[in-house]
């Protein structure tokens, strides 16, 4: 026990039982002086911070507002606005173009991570590894990195404007990005908005090269107008579909033709969307936006502007998102015609520049696609065996005794008819159908549509008659309903009863069955 008071009290002093911390003085951020630190071999141990000798302030830069516009293209006028100067990034500049030229040997990988990469992050071993990656990749190889070596190598990149060009800096991050965006799929949002920065500050345009691989990740980025911005380029064929809500896999016939829908559809869609921008058949529907350049990025102010853009918008524009669909159902009624399955969509007037970009492409894998009947010559060669024979005069008294040999072999036949009537016997498997099967099966569609209309509700029924006269909008409009609702709960109900939709996602009955759904119609009004 203890042996006083003072004793137990101290025993409860929980401060003395904890260790008192280390503090290191740092020199204040505000000290503009050079600082120079011995930068020879002497070994270091792991996590000591690299020796850099770089001013702490840059020199004041000077840039003034300015602006261009375009004629043509999707980007048709932009305003940079220069960010205030500002010195927080200045020493990762000044480190980036000192490092710039440095090179080191091969070396034993080292392990880096850090959520902003910084030269003065890294141990000598990570910088003498990050200097021998980069010297392979300039080289064209692209070995297996941490993502935070990348990062640092993006950030020197977009920083180097006083030493690369703006071309030689888009092909730098379109090559890490091709090379390393299977291993982080991240880096297409990131790497992507960056290029998109590039080309407005710099009024240039991805190259040829690039596009293939750019339009794939036109879905990731803000700006996917930048990307079909030059006479050649266009849209990847997903985000034409996002445009306009059209999803070939929803094609009646996607799951028996499967292969030839997944590979003919993209392509011909993508051509005549290319074929449209090249001859200028796109609505021009003007939107604005304003971006910061590089953001998230590492950047000093030398590369830091408010950019302000006017465009032609094509995720805001109804009239391209009508245009994107119907020349995607023109496309897949030209597959259907390839693959011999009916049309199933009525087609709005496309522009001339898309429709002959799709008919030429399937000209040139089904050319005889449209051919339903043989030619002329052909028919008229075949029918000669079936022409009835010429003998001459006709016999009256010949053909009299014909028929009347015809009419003793019927009275024959007759009794027999009648005899074998007693005696009948279930027809046997494989016997041609009676004629009230072959009336039943008639009947079998037109019962499907009888009994969708039967389970519609009043609502739901009206719905689908103002579809039929092509009012559905209209109708769920005028009755405060939604209409991508009433489309489901339709589709939903003729799903159970006929095992396929009938309604697309325009309002408009599918034309499969528009003959079919206005006689049950009809036919339920008369009642």
């Amino acid at each position: 026990m203890p042996e006083n008071k003072n004793d137990i009290d101290s025993f409860w002093d929980i401060a003395s039982m904890i260790p008192v911390k280390k503090t290191t003085l740092r020199k204040p951020a505000s000290d503009t002086e050079a600082v120079t630190i011995d930068t020879g071999n002497s070994a270091r141990e792991q996590g000591e911070n690299i020796p850099i000798s770089v001013p702490r302030a840059e020199q004041t830069i000077h840039r003034q507002k300015s602006e261009y516009s375009n004629e043509t293209g999707f980007i048709r006028k932009v305003e940079l606005i220069p960010w205030g100067n500002f010195t927080f990034y200045s020493k990762f500049h000044a480190d980036a173009e000192k490092y710039f030229d440095a090179k080191s040997d091969e070396c034993e990988y080292e392990y880096f991570f850090s959520y902003m990469p910084q030269y003065e992050q890294m141990s000598i071993k990570q910088m003498r590894y990050y200097l021998f990656w980069r010297s392979q990749v300039r080289n064209g190889i692209y070995p297996p990195v941490d993502s935070s070596y990348i990062f640092l190598y993006v950030y020197e990149t977009i920083n180097l404007n006083t030493l690369l060009s703006p071309e030689e800096r888009l092909d730098i991050l379109f090559d890490i990005l091709l090379a390393y965006r299977g291993r982080y799929p991240y880096l297409d949002r990131y790497i992507g908005e960056w290029m998109c920065d590039i080309c407005l500050i710099d009024r240039i345009s991805p190259t040829e090269r690039m596009r293939e691989m750019l339009k794939s990740i036109s879905l990731k980025i803000s700006l996917p107008e930048i990307m079909a911005d030059g006479n050649d380029g266009y849209f990847g064929y997903d985000f034409i579909c996002s445009a306009c809500g059209y999803d070939h896999k929803k094609s009646k016939v996607y799951s028996e033709h499967k292969q030839e829908w997944d590979v003919f559809m993209p392509a011909s869609v993508e051509r005549a969307v290319g074929a449209m921008i090249n001859a200028g058949d796109l609505p021009e529907v003007f939107s604005h936006t304003v971006r910061d350049s590089f953001s998230g990025a590492i950047a000093y102010s030398g590369v830091k502007y408010k950019i302000a853009v006017t465009y032609i918008s094509i995720r805001k524009n109804k009239d391209i998102h009508s245009l994107f669909s119907a020349v995607s159902k023109f496309a897949e009624n030209e597959l259907r015609a390839a693959c011999g399955v009916k049309s199933r969509y009525k087609i709005q007037k496309i522009p001339p520049s898309a429709e002959k970009a799709i008919k030429d492409y399937f000209d040139a894998y089904f050319p005889e696609r449209h051919l339903r009947k043989k030619s002329t010559d052909d028919s008229e060669e075949y029918m000669k065996y079936y022409a009835p024979r010429r003998v001459g005069e006709a016999d009256i008294a010949r053909a009299l005794r014909i028929e009347e040999a015809a009419w003793d072999t019927a009275r024959l036949l007759e009794a027999e008819i009648e005899y074998n009537t007693e005696k009948s016997a279930p027809d046997a498997p494989g016997a041609p159908p009676k004629a009230d099967a072959l009336a039943a099966r008639r009947d079998t569609a037109e019962s499907e549509f009888s009994l969708l209309l039967s389970s519609l509700d009043d609502m739901l029924y009206e719905a689908l008659k103002a579809a039929e006269r092509s009012e559905m909008k209209k109708f769920c409009k005028t009755n405060s309903l939604l209409t991508d609702d009433i489309i489901r709960r339709i589709n939903e109900i003729a799903s159970e009863t006929m095992a396929d939709m009938i309604i697309d996602e325009t309002g408009e009955l599918i034309d499969d069955y528009r003959e079919d759904i206005m006689a049950a119609i009809k036919e339920k009004e008369e009642r």
